[in-house]
C-alpha cells in the first residue's frame, strides 16, 4: 500500500505517483489525523456545562427545601420553584452526564 504526502490518497504498490498532483508516493499506509477541531467539542462542552449547571441547581433546590442553604436565596427557591424542578434537575444532570461519558467513550475508543 502506498499513499500521497499530500492529498493522503492510497494507492496500489504498482502505482507510483498520486494521480491528481503528480508526487511521488511513499510507502505504507497513510498516517491516520485525529485533531479536533472547534465543531468537535461543543456537544461535549455544552453537555459538561449543563451537567454542572443542573447539579448546582439540583443542590439548591435540595439544600433549601431541607435547610442545608438559608438566607434570602434559599427563600427564593422553594418559592419559585414547584417541586417537580427537583426532578427536573435531577434528570438534566444525568442525560447531560451520559451524553459527555458516551462522548469521551467514543473518542477514546476512536484513538485506538
Amino acid at each position: 500500500m502506498s499513499y500521497c504526502p499530500k492529498c493522503l490518497h492510497e494507492y496500489a504498490d504498482t502505482v507510483e505517483r498520486c494521480i491528481d498532483c503528480g508526487r511521488p508516493l511513499k510507502k505504507g499506509r497513510r498516517p491516520v489525523d485525529y485533531d479536533l477541531e472547534l465543531e468537535d467539542l461543543i456537544v461535549p462542552v455544552g453537555s459538561f456545562v449543563c451537567a454542572l449547571f443542573a447539579l448546582l441547581m439540583l443542590y439548591l433546590r435540595v439544600g433549601a427545601q431541607f435547610g442545608w442553604v438559608k438566607g434570602p436565596i434559599a427563600n427564593l427557591v422553594v418559592l419559585g420553584q414547584p417541586p417537580c424542578m427537583t426532578a427536573f434537575y435531577a434528570i438534566a444532570t444525568i442525560a447531560s452526564t451520559i451524553v459527555f461519558a458516551v462522548w469521551l467513550v467514543r473518542r477514546i475508543l476512536k484513538k485506538d
